[in-house]
């Protein structure tokens, strides 16, 4: 039975909760190539980015600028696959050796990843593109590319129509609780941000500011966890009812699940 939108948001923070330490580590991994990049295009804005710099200067400013947003692209792919497969691990009850296990086995998976996604990302745009419906219902369709690839090994092409298979007679209840999960990110993101951002009208401290943005990345890395366990609990579940609907020989007479 497709797990209740309600069911999906206990279990993931039940989820989190019971590995706090563990996914808080994880998404504060995925955020480091970020960080790392964010803070050497700063420095390098201030050393290079003045307009009487020469055109080679600049030309090689740009080229190194696009090469490291490649790499810092590539390593939080990585670490995001990383972050997916110990929280589908913990959700089935393994043991994780140690994150760094992980990190070096999942760089096989790498390219397979950003494949799928540019594929989804085509079609999804693509149906932008178009009309605005067609791109929301390839969304919802292509929502577990990364997940059939990180967590089933699925080929880069295959993890496409698998994603949409598992959406299939069901598409209103999957974009349900797909938005159900962010629902709650957004607003618990919104609510533990809003005193900061009252700070931060109220004092014109560089203290302060740098305070306030470190509480701030803090509080989105908090919450993060959150919302990939939902991801990865819904994609178990679809998979699980996708399996045993198919294994059922008689013809199915009911009608589609509401969508709550």
């Amino acid at each position: 039975m497709l797990i209740s939108a309600q069911d999906l948001v206990k279990k993931s923070a039940n989820l989190y909760k019971d590995n706090f330490n563990l996914f808080f580590k994880l998404a504060f991994l995925v955020t480091i190539p970020s960080i790392i990049t964010t803070s050497l295009v700063g420095a390098l804005t201030a050393i290079f980015g003045r307009q009487s710099q020469e055109f080679f200067v600049t030309v090689i400013y740009g080229l190194f600028f696009i090469i490291l947003f490649i790499i810092s692209y590539v390593i939080g792919i990585w670490f995001s696959i990383v972050k997916v497969r110990i929280i589908a691990a913990r959700y089935e009850n393994k043991d994780i050796a140690s994150i760094s296990s992980y990190i070096h086995s999942d760089k096989k998976l790498i390219l397979p990843v950003i494949a799928a996604s540019i594929l989804a990302g085509i079609a999804i745009i693509g149906g932008f593109i178009l009309f605005i419906v067609p791109g929301i219902i390839f969304s919802v369709w292509f929502a577990f590319v990364m997940y059939a690839v990180a967590i089933d090994n699925k080929e880069s092409v295959d993890s496409l129509s698998y994603s949409k298979s598992l959406s299939k007679g069901r598409w209103l209840a999957v974009l349900w609780r797909i938005l159900v999960p962010i629902s709650f990110f957004l607003v618990g993101t919104y609510l533990m941000q809003t005193p900061l951002s009252i700070v931060l009208n109220t004092f014109d401290s560089v203290i302060i500011i740098t305070l306030v943005a470190i509480a701030s990345f803090l509080i989105n890395i908090l919450f993060t966890p959150f919302l990939v366990a939902s991801q990865v609990i819904l994609y178990s579940n679809l998979k699980n009812t996708m399996a045993t609907e198919n294994s059922i020989s008689v013809p199915n007479t009911t009608t589609d699940e509401p969508p709550f």
